[in-house]
This record gives structure tokens, sequence and C-alpha cells, in this order.
């Protein structure tokens, strides 16, 4: 029963958040707006401890570099990026560069990769398609190509609406409104064995049922009972 109402407060909460009826292939970046601070996404993903602002806010109007997606992946890994300890270097464009143990971890564990010629490209805007696919890697699919990671971000559930599915599909370059779009959607996404994300983060220790509250499920819903 617990499992049950779960499900049926996510499909609420999913649904709340205003899926809009326009096809994604039509869209274009004028289509889709800017997500609001206060909205429940992004205060969600900030009550989890995902996304950070700074002097400026969370600047969800700005555009997000590979780099900056990277470090939001491991926020939402279920694995601790300190365990991996410091990989030899993989990108000749990283030294000194602020994400370098970010990126070279994310790239051993097979998240990332270059773009040619030892490169990586981290203060590049990442792209929709970019970013989706080191998501897909992150919930454990394997064979993710930029040119399949659509139709496999679907069968996943990872696109949870039509403003996600347009800046995946056109390959957008993302805003960070963009990627925290995504990012919620990871939580209800199943991995290849079936399991729904949010539940492999809580048996790796990463959150408690309690941190979903207010976030994923409803306040007043006692799912221990």
């Amino acid at each position: 029963m617990k499992k049950f109402i779960s499900l049926l407060v996510l499909i609420a909460v999913v649904l709340g958040m205003g899926i809009i009826t326009v096809s994604s292939d039509r869209m274009v970046r004028e289509d889709i707006p800017v997500m609001l601070e206060e909205d429940a996404t992004a205060q969600g993903l900030v009550k989890l401890g995902i996304l950070k602002g700074t002097g400026e806010g969370l600047e969800l109007e700005r555009n997000i570099t590979r780099a900056e997606a990277v470090a939001l992946i491991f926020r939402v890994h279920y694995e601790n990026i300190g365990a991996i300890g410091m990989p030899s270097p993989e990108f000749t464009d990283l030294d000194n560069h602020w994400a370098y143990k970010e990126v070279t971890a994310a790239k051993k564990m097979g998240i990332v990769e270059g773009v040619g010629g030892g490169m990586f490209e981290p203060d590049r805007i990442v792209t929709g398609r970019e970013f989706a696919k080191m998501l897909m890697s992150t919930l454990g699919y394997k064979d993710i190509t930029i040119e399949n990671v659509y139709e496999k971000a679907l069968d996943a559930q990872l696109l949870t609406n039509n403003f996600t599915m347009a800046v995946v599909v056109e390959n957008m370059t993302l805003l960070r409104s963009d990627a925290a779009r995504i990012l919620w959607g990871v939580f209800l996404a199943k991995t290849p064995d079936g399991v729904m994300y949010k539940d492999k983060l809580i048996e790796a220790g990463k959150f408690t049922e309690e941190d979903y509250y207010g976030t994923l499920y409803m306040e007043e819903y006692n799912f221990k009972e």
C-alpha cells in the first residue's frame, strides 16, 4: 500500500507541474519558458541540495556548460565522487580547471566522453542530447549515443514533459532551467532493471525517504504507515 500511494502522489506531482500539449517536435527555443525560482521543481531541487544558487540567485536563465552539467549529475549519482579517488588525466583541456576531478571521474565511470583530440570542451554550452546521454549513463544504461538517446530516454521515462522532450529531440543548447527540468525526471526514471532511480538513491544512502517529502512527495503523507 505504501508504494502504491507513493506512486499515486508522484503521478499527481508530475501532472501538477503542467504538462503542455504542444507537440515537442514543433517547439523552438522561444516556446520554452525559463523556469521561475519559486517553481516547485526548482525549489524541490534546492531542498535536495542538487540545484544551488550564487549571489545572483539560481540563475535559471543562464546557459549551462558541459563542466557544470557534470557537476550537477554527480549530485544525483548514487556513487560518492570522493570514493573514486583522483583518476589520471583524460583530457588535455582540463588543466587547472575547477571541474577537473568531476569530469575526469565521470570519464572513468563512463558518464561522459570527449569531443576528439583528447579534448572535453568543459566551458562549451551543453546540449540537450549531451545532457540526456550523461543522465542515461548515470541511470546505468549502456550503448547510449547522441543519435539514440532521445528514444532511449523516452523509454526510461526520463523526459517527463514536452519541454524536456523538445530540448532533447532538437538538441538545443541548454539553460540551467532546462537542466533542472530534465534532472527532476531522473528521480522518476527507470533503471535498466526496472527500479525507479529515486529508490536506488535511497538504497545507496544518498537520500532518505523523508528527503523526498515536500518535493517528490506531498508532506502530509506518512509513507511509513
